[in-house]
């Protein structure tokens, strides 16, 4: 039997149709829903994963610090500063392969950055790591993790001992449950210090690929049949072999590679690449060797 929908048509929504008659008129469409008219290949239903919006960064990616890097506009957009006695400012230094960093100056004072919106879980470990850079005079720098009301959850107090660049590790658990809580990296005393690339999350999480396992466990029950990703515009152009290796990337390589293999654990499938390309992934993720994005 042959199901009916009646969907009402606007004349004035088409010229042509406004010249032909005068009235609104009524479109029939008849669909004869015993009839077969061919098979729709189940792979025809994934999903599409892109770095647009939270659905990969503030998303699926667990890490918890937004505007990590300060560059463009992440400063202004992510964090929020204070000082009393002394000041912070963005410096255009040169770090890797970044442009911008964090310059905190205190003259027997306190200036600092903060940021709200962490999600911490009670009797949960969460770790990390900050990248300081001694500037001047023998300022103390403090990463502190308080409560959506105010009340301390970490004090970690960091030690400047080189004048170079040094990634400093950090780690803590957390009590309570808090859904706004926040953390506050400040200097007190007197001098400068830079800061830049800060990371946290959930040391658990970090260790089994840096995914969110709530969506993962929302991506398990979807059950598609494929997982798109990244944008084909990003995935045509890139190849691994064109980077270098370092000890530490603005982006780590997680961010990248590490998150489509994690992915593709849902399904049965591989990476649609030729087959030295997909042999060279596999071993990139396997393996351990970190990469660096560069030109040519």
């Amino acid at each position: 039997m042959a199901s009916t929908a009646a969907v009402p048509l606007s004349v004035a929504s088409s010229p042509l149709l406004s010249r032909a008659a005068g009235k609104a008129r009524v479109a029939v469409l008849l669909v004869d829903t015993e009839r077969v008219m061919g098979a729709i290949d189940e792979r025809i239903y994934g999903q599409f994963l892109e770095h647009i919006n939270h659905s990969v960064e503030d998303g699926l990616f667990a890490e918890q610090i937004r505007g990590a890097g300060f560059e463009g506009e992440d400063f202004k957009t992510y964090w929020e500063s204070f000082s009393d006695g002394g000041r912070v400012e963005i410096a255009e230094v040169e770090f890797q392969n970044g442009k911008k960093s964090v310059r905190l100056s205190v003259e027997d004072g306190r200036a600092g950055i903060r940021q709200g919106r962490l999600y911490l879980d009670a009797g949960y470990k969460y770790d990390g790591s900050l990248w300081v850079k001694h500037d001047e005079g023998s300022p103390q720098l403090t990463l502190r993790v308080q409560t959506s009301q105010g009340d301390p959850i970490a004090s970690i107090p960091f030690a400047l001992t080189t004048s170079g660049w040094r990634e400093i590790p950090y780690s803590f658990t957390s009590p309570v449950r808090d859904t706004q809580a926040t953390v506050e990296i400040a200097a007190a005393g007197s001098g400068a210090v830079l800061l830049d690339f800060i990371s946290m999350m959930r040391a658990d999480i970090r260790r089994d690929g840096m995914l969110r396992p709530d969506l993962l466990h929302a991506l398990r029950g979807l059950a598609p049949s494929f997982i798109r990703w990244p944008g084909g515009s990003f995935a045509s152009t890139y190849k691994e072999r064109r980077c270098r290796p370092v000890r530490f990337a603005r982006v780590p390589p997680e961010h990248v590679l590490g998150r489509l293999v994690r992915l593709l654990r849902l399904r049965d499938g591989g990476v649609p690449a030729t087959l030295p390309e997909a042999q060279h992934r596999t071993s990139y993720c396997a393996g351990g060797v970190r990469y660096e994005s560069r030109a040519s």
